[in-house]
């Protein structure tokens, strides 16, 4: 009995003295644990390097085109970004154009400071002078051309005219697909579209001197307007590369034996987005 009264004592003695429950830490409060705040960390990781800032692509950029000049080398010069085709700053390049006059003598084209003057004194009906790329260069596929026009004084009939055209007829060829559009003085400005045989007339305004001249393609479908103001457009045309035409002159038989003085200023020259080749 002795024996175990000992026992007990000193087990009494080491509970009390090494090993007390109430003096251990109790476990974690997991609902009142606050977790490593990594936003504070120096290094963010959750914020990635932006590599969408560095781009491997070459930038689009709009070209200035300076004609093939017999260099097949070169062809064809595509334009997603756009392309000028005459910048208008320098006298008219045989690599791009070819200049012709209808009518009477006394036509003046000038180029400088971006701007392409055609003027004649003393014009009559059926006068024009007009640039052209046949022989120089073509538009293939789909395309956007544009070029702005400022009229200071429109005589009577008078016409500034964006024009492209398929094979020339003479040479035996269908001329389609036809993409034409002009603003003209007739009563007030008027707006005019040909596409093929299609034709689209409407009022502009007496007092519009300016505007942009816009002929497009796509696939089988072609547009051709005056931007802002009115639009025409043809489905089911062919595919055909197109030659292209930059055109002042008075069409109108009531201003015998004078149309009046003729000055029409054209600029910005460009392919908004298409492709140029060398040969029809």
């Amino acid at each position: 009995m002795g024996r175990v009264l000992v026992l007990l004592a000193i087990g009494t003695a080491g509970c009390s003295l090494l090993f007390d429950p109430d003096a251990l830490p109790g476990p974690p409060d997991l609902a009142v644990a606050v977790a490593p705040d990594m936003a504070s960390v120096s290094e963010d990781l959750s914020v990635a390097s932006d590599l969408t800032t560095f781009d491997l692509a070459p930038q689009c950029m709009v070209r200035t085109f300076n004609g093939f000049g017999g260099d097949a080398g070169i062809s064809p010069i595509d334009c997603p970004c756009g392309c000028v085709i005459d910048p208008f700053t320098a006298p008219l390049n045989p690599a791009r154009w070819t200049l012709l006059t209808n009518g009477t003598p006394g036509w003046s084209a000038s180029l400088s400071g971006g701007v392409m003057q055609m003027t004649k004194g003393v014009p009559v009906n059926g006068d024009f002078v007009f640039i052209y790329s046949d022989q120089h260069f073509y538009l293939e596929g789909d395309f956007e051309l544009r070029v702005d026009y400022l009229v200071p004084n429109w005589p009577v009939g008078g016409r500034a005219e964006l024009a492209a055209q398929g094979p020339i007829p003479d040479l035996g060829a269908s001329p389609l697909p036809t993409q034409v559009a002009f603003s003209y003085l007739a009563a007030g400005i008027r707006d005019q579209v040909i596409l093929d045989t299609d034709v689209h007339d409407v009022a502009a305004s007496p007092m519009v001197m300016s505007g942009t001249l816009q002929l497009t393609r796509m696939g089988a479908r072609i547009c051709g307007g005056v931007l802002g103001r009115d639009s025409s457009c043809r489905d089911g045309s062919g595919p055909g590369r197109l030659r292209i035409f930059v055109l002042a002159g008075v069409f109108s038989p009531t201003c015998a034996p004078s149309c009046g003085p003729i000055d029409m200023r054209f600029s910005n020259l460009r392919l908004v987005s298409g492709r140029l080749v060398p040969t029809p």
